[in-house]
């Protein structure tokens, strides 16, 4: 007899406590879906001055190509 222990996955999104015809959830959706969705990534960056005006120019180009 094999173990299912390795298949065993588990949600822990905010979406999985909820019944999914549940209002708050419904609501929740309809948001996401007119706004995007809520993830979020940070990213660190090393630089010998934050306030040098290359740094800043270098980073809002980055920031704009994603936009």
């Amino acid at each position: 007899m094999n173990s299912q222990l390795p298949q065993i996955i588990f949600d822990t999104s905010n979406e999985s406590f909820f019944h999914p015809s549940d209002p708050t959830l419904v609501a929740y959706n309809e948001f996401r879906c007119q706004f995007g969705r809520d993830d979020l990534i940070i990213i660190a960056i090393e630089t010998e001055n934050v306030f040098d005006q290359r740094f800043l120019k270098k980073l809002k180009i980055r920031n704009c190509s994603y936009g």
